[in-house]
């Protein structure tokens, strides 16, 4: 998804480092001190528009020149603050009116229902109540209108916290329905590369909210109520989520289900199974496959699954755990070259250890001199695997070398619409020729992230639609049991396309 100004972020979710940021806004400068405001404001400022009346909630009273970006668009500014020294504030905008109000509390200066837009950054992290002020916002919004926000929340829960406390996640999203608001767009939970004060322990979120039935889910989300609804039948008590029906409880896929879950509001089941998967790692930090073995990839799922577990639900069970799988990977499996080996004895070495790397955060060295350009080797390999790489290319950064590979994909499309099971280093089909359901997902996914070939990922995702089964239940491919991580990646799929969607109606 694709902002204005060119971000490819989600409308909901951490500022990373690799956002779009600016000195200066309208023509108005940001100071250099200030550590997240050149992320925060570029992407705030995305929501205005000409003639429209907004406020800006907690304006400040020192020279925060956020309400005077608006002005330069706005017809009206109501810059909101309740301290005194908002007084002393200068402003020669005259479209910008000074209202010293207490935010939480009924603010008689603004009409209901007048405002098209209320922007609140960094406001909230300093104790304000929350659901207080979130009612008054949409007792002021009118139908259709937008609150932006930005907060602060603590990166890493087993560190000392510093000047501000943040705000919970788990916290913020149960005042946000509790003030019968929605986010609108969907929620990337992801950790990778994110904007961090070291100092403080702090990263910062960004939100969009409306009022109900802003914009509709997929027109068939009642399909996607039957997936969560069979995940949620997948579960086994007091274990995590069984591979497939009648299967074992599988450690990796319980592990990246959590930020999947949390995006679709499953919030209890994601945090039993950060729970469950504490009480399971294995002593010297690693996870265990389906076979039993400790293997890296497993153990970076679960990684990423307790490390967003931790951050959302500020929990230090789960950010101690997710450290140790972390050192378990670097400190057995991990090579000089960058290389993450499947196992400790590092004799498997598979194009899908690029997902690791991109979780950990290490660019191997042999990434760009490499022959053909990976993850395409000499030999035919799954396209689920593929995408694994592809899907840690992008997080390392690696947007070009992605965009370039998918240019071709047109090959791997089966006559029904899906993405083929195997395929050669050209992306034509090689045996088994039959569909892969969830790297039809994985592809469609990344597809909508690029923004690239929309009627493809339209197309794929209408095709994944088409076998959902009446139970909830998406087979790997035709004939096969339907597994928890087809599930995971269509739902994935679905949080994207939605997030899509609501930026098509924005910009």
């Amino acid at each position: 998804m694709a902002l204005a100004s060119g971000q490819n972020m989600f409308i909901n979710g951490y500022f990373k480092v690799t956002d779009f940021l600016t000195n200066q806004v309208a023509g108005l400068a940001i100071h250099k001190s200030w550590w997240s405001r050149q992320y925060e404001y570029p992407w705030a400022f995305e929501f205005i528009k000409p003639g429209i009346v907004v406020a800006d909630m907690g304006c400040g009273y020192t020279l925060r020149p956020f309400k005077n970006m608006l002005a330069t668009k706005a017809e009206k500014v109501y810059a909101v603050d309740a301290r005194s020294e908002a007084k002393n504030l200068v402003i020669n905008e005259p479209n910008i009116e000074l209202v010293i109000a207490d935010i939480t509390k009924h603010i008689n200066e603004i009409e209901p229902a007048s405002l098209d837009r209320i922007f609140c950054l960094s406001v909230f992290e300093e104790g304000v109540d929350i659901q207080a002020a979130l009612t008054e916002f949409k007792r002021l919004l009118k139908p259709g209108g937008l609150i932006v926000i930005t907060f602060d929340v603590i990166a890493n829960p087993s560190k000392p916290v510093g000047v501000y406390k943040g705000v919970s996640l788990d916290l913020f999203v149960r005042e946000v329905k509790k003030a019968n608001l929605e986010i609108a767009g969907g929620r990337d939970f992801s950790m990778e590369n994110r904007l961090l004060h070291p100092d403080w322990n702090l990263a910062v979120f960004h939100c969009l909210l409306a009022h109900k039935d802003f914009q509709p889910r997929q027109q068939k989300g009642s399909k996607v109520s039957l997936v969560l609804d069979w995940i949620e039948r997948n579960h086994i008590k007091d274990a995590g989520v069984a591979a497939w029906p009648g299967h074992i409880a599988y450690p990796e896929v319980s592990g990246y289900l959590i930020p999947t879950l949390l995006s679709h509001d499953s919030i209890s089941l994601a945090k039993y199974l950060g729970e469950w998967l504490v009480t399971i790692q294995d002593a010297h930090g690693g996870f265990r496959s389906e076979d039993g073995k400790l293997r890296s990839f497993d153990t970076a799922a679960c990684m990423e699954g307790l490390e967003v577990a931790s951050a959302y639900f500020f929990d230090k069970r789960f950010s101690n755990s997710a450290a140790k799988a972390k050192k378990w990977i670097m400190d057995n499996c991990l090579d000089s070259e960058g290389r993450i080996y499947s196992q400790p004895d590092r004799q498997e070495f598979r194009n899908y250890s690029l997902r690791v790397n991109g979780l950990l955060g290490i660019t191997p060295k042999w990434l760009t001199s490499r022959e053909p350009k990976w993850p395409f080797g000499n030999a035919s390999d799954r396209t689920h695997y593929i995408t694994y790489a592809l899907e840690g290319l992008l997080t390392l950064g690696e947007k070009e070398m992605v965009t370039s590979i998918l240019e071709n994909i047109k090959p791997a499309i089966t006559d029904s619409g899906f993405i083929s099971y195997w395929v050669r280093p050209d992306w034509e089909p090689a045996p088994p020729f039959y569909a892969c359901h969830n790297a039809t997902a994985q592809i469609g996914l990344l597809l909508t992230k690029l923004n690239i070939k929309d009627e493809l990922a339209k197309q794929l995702f209408d095709s994944l639609i088409g076998i959902i089964k009446d139970d909830g239940g998406l087979p790997t491919h035709p004939g096969s049991v339907d597994t928890s991580w087809t599930a995971k990646w269509f739902l994935d799929f679905e949080d994207a396309i939605y997030d899509s969607n609501v930026l098509k109606r924005l910009t």
